[in-house]
């Protein structure tokens, strides 16, 4: 029943850290059966009023941003080591556990594309003060999706692509099941023509905020470092090639 889905009862988590296996949210492969538990959340008309990332965001990384973000000194020694300000990042998010997105009514979509095509979706399970399971999140979300609060999903569009493109690594979730595509990209489109949009890679989920033309957007690093959590420690590692 719907309000069986959408009702507000969550899982159990122990000691209030996220678990995969505790999660009850279903592994969804089809697109019949993705667009059916969509439709029953409800999505269109939502006005997000906050985001969430449960771990850590990948892409936002002491490892990832080493190379993008140090400015080295030039050949005349006249200038030190710094952090470039200026370097463009892309707003998106590589993460191993769920995105959490909450609604002006109170309900909370939780998502997750755990492999390219398979994916768990659900809603009011997984409770907003959860723990990290894996590793701490260094972001937050809120801030750094700060451009999609105080809009509202407008459609939600699934993007499929045929089964033979699928990676030859990655079994469909039902091997036995007959279809002949899968859904590559889910994009929660707002009002406003920008978009998250959530895809597979191995098995991480790689959440883009996308323009109306599908192109990520990109932002100084200037502009995003306040949604560091740590940003100072994280500044005087990358000088220390820590």
């Amino acid at each position: 029943m719907v309000s069986d889905i959408i009702k507000r009862d969550f899982d159990c988590f122990d000691k209030g850290k996220f678990s995969w296996r505790a999660w009850s949210a279903p592994v969804l492969f089809s697109p019949a059966e993705i667009r059916k538990r969509l439709d029953v959340l409800r999505l269109e008309g939502r006005k997000i009023t906050d985001l969430k990332l449960v771990g850590l965001n990948y892409c936002l990384s002491y490892y990832h941003l080493e190379s993008l973000l140090l400015k080295e000194p030039d050949e005349s020694g006249n200038n030190v080591q710094s952090v470039d300000l200026e370097t463009p990042i892309g707003i998106c998010a590589e993460i191993d556990e769920p995105m959490l997105i909450r609604f002006e009514d109170g309900d909370v979509l939780e998502i997750m594309e755990e492999t390219d095509g398979e994916h768990r979706i659900s809603m009011n399970r997984i409770p907003w003060d959860i723990k990290a399971g894996t590793n701490l999140p260094n972001i937050d979300a809120s801030i750094f999706f700060k451009d999609c609060i105080g809009r509202t999903i407008k459609t939600v569009e699934l993007h499929t692509s045929d089964l033979s493109e699928r990676e030859d690594y990655f079994q469909p979730w039902n091997p036995e099941a007959k279809q002949s595509s899968f859904v590559k990209y889910i994009v929660l489109r707002l009002d406003d023509g920008y978009g998250l949009r959530f895809s597979g890679w191995l098995d991480f989920c790689i959440v883009d905020y996308i323009d109306c033309s599908n192109n990520y957007v990109k932002k100084t690093f200037k502009e995003v470092a306040p949604a560091f959590y740590d940003l100072d420690e994280l500044i005087e590692d990358l000088l220390s090639n820590e």
